[in-house]
């Protein structure tokens, strides 16, 4: 199990996940893994905007990488 990225800065500390293409909460393990270890960070999927859905299905914050790319994440 793994994550993408691990990210501690002034907008908080999160575990990130990027998905590409289709995925369900077993693509996701990890991720949800690493959070449960390491409780100060909040899981975040970066995804393409047809796949928020999706992760919304597996309980999983979500925003498109694109705009991660052009704002970041949300402060907590």
């Amino acid at each position: 199990m793994e994550v993408d990225g691990v990210i501690d800065g002034s907008r908080g500390s999160w575990a990130i996940e990027v998905k590409t293409g289709p995925f369900g909460v077993a693509d996701v393990r990890g991720l949800l893994e690493f959070t449960r270890r390491f409780s100060r960070y909040q899981p975040l999927l970066l995804c393409d905007p047809s796949g928020l859905p999706a992760a919304a299905r597996v309980g999983v914050p979500a925003i498109s990488w694109k705009r991660f790319l052009l704002e970041g994440p949300e402060a907590p």
